[in-house]
């Protein structure tokens, strides 16, 4: 409870993160999970979380980042705007939907939220997509 009132106001960004103490514990739930390891050997990529949680460097107010395990809320957003809108997403989907602020700091968080949002699009998106695929054919099989 300590731990997650020393984060609440350091990430410079709108996201849900899990504190240092938090992920320490997350990770060795991850590591015990049999069907994961599984699963992890099946597809040779750990990309299970990523549908759901992604490791990013978290902006935090200040200027410096801490890698740490987020909430993948990019993947939610882009299934439902694929299905709304029957189109593909491009790069600054959120940040042209987040109304513009004249506050410097409303602003940044922002900027920073963005970021988050095009690195996952570019960089995670298509593997979660992927294994998803690749996992319901292995369980299916099961």
């Amino acid at each position: 409870m300590f731990d997650v009132a020393l984060w609440y106001e350091k990430a410079d960004w709108y996201g849900i993160i899990t504190t240092p103490n938090c992920q320490k514990i997350f990770e060795q739930s991850i590591k015990n999970r049999q069907i994961v390891k599984k699963m992890s050997k099946k597809f040779d990529e750990p990309v299970y979380l990523k549908g759901h949680f992604v490791k990013y460097p978290v902006p935090l107010k200040g200027g410096k980042t801490e890698n740490l395990w987020v909430v993948s809320w990019p993947y939610q957003v882009i299934e439902e705007f694929e299905k709304k809108e029957k189109k593909g997403v491009t790069r600054d989907l959120v940040y042209n939907n987040f109304l513009p602020s004249e506050n410097a700091k409303i602003e940044r968080k922002r900027y920073n939220t963005n970021k988050f949002f095009n690195w996952y699009l570019d960089n995670i998106y298509d593997n979660v997509k992927q294994y998803e695929d690749k996992a319901r054919e292995y369980l299916d099989s099961l």
